[in-house]
């Protein structure tokens, strides 16, 4: 298939607020009034085999429609397959010609994604809650970094996990003139009672954790703002 146009969506793990979206997509791309207007001939799911098993086990639940949507529809000749590898393997990919590396990152067998378009690289963590050597250098050298403020933030003491900005510091400083965009910063302005805060108390809440990292890291002359996930709260 030469000639088609394709969407490749990179799964990084199973948490449900990363793969839930996934059925509903399919569906709008497979029952669109005008399917030709979307110019999307195949949909590649990269993921894990533990992730595929259980995406094509929502797919399943959901009936008959759905579970159909992976493999051929020929209703509007579009295609949809899965691409995986090993829960803890690192793997690389080609996606038009731009390649993408696959980095196992600890724990809940996620697995972050780099790859470089027009020169500039680009490092996604999704979720990552294990601080170690490895998730540096996936984020050393890249210029747009996705990263998992909330659980890097977790410090494990002997009763909970508390409030800690060592990691995020140390990340920074490893690629110091980066843009950061600080995902699950949520998890953090949620401590301490604060279910009841509105939209823009948790937004102003956030930014306060923010600068906190910044102040710690004199050397970090990159940038770093809150990811859009915030809004979903």
């Amino acid at each position: 298939m030469s000639s088609c146009r394709s969407l490749h969506i990179h799964l990084s793990h199973s948490h449900v607020d990363h793969i839930a979206g996934l059925p509903a997509l399919l569906q709008c791309l497979t029952f669109s009034d005008d399917p030709r207007d979307l110019k999307i001939e195949e949909v590649v799911i990269h993921s894990s085999f533990e992730v595929k098993n259980i995406v094509q086990g929502i797919l399943e639940l959901l009936g008959d429609n759905q579970t159909n949507l992976v493999g051929y529809y020929p209703s509007n000749n579009r295609i949809v397959r899965f691409e995986t590898f090993g829960n803890e393997d690192d793997t690389e990919y080609l996606v038009n010609n731009v390649l993408v590396k696959s980095v196992h990152l600890p724990g809940a067998f996620n697995h972050g994604v780099k790859f470089e378009i027009n020169s500039l690289v680009y490092a996604i963590t999704g979720d990552s809650t294990e601080f170690n050597d490895k998730l540096i250098d996936f984020c050393r050298n890249a210029d747009r970094v996705v990263f998992d403020f909330g659980h890097l933030t977790n410090i494990k003491n002997e009763n909970e996990f508390g409030y800690s900005t060592e990691n995020i510091s140390k990340l920074l400083l490893a690629n110091s003139k980066g843009h950061f965009y600080a995902g699950h910063v949520y998890l953090r302005c949620l401590q301490g009672h604060k279910e009841s805060l509105s939209y823009d108390e948790r937004v102003i809440e956030a930014n306060k954790l923010i600068r906190g990292v910044i102040e710690t890291t004199k050397e970090f002359s990159g940038s770093i703002e809150l990811a859009e996930d915030l809004k979903e709260i």
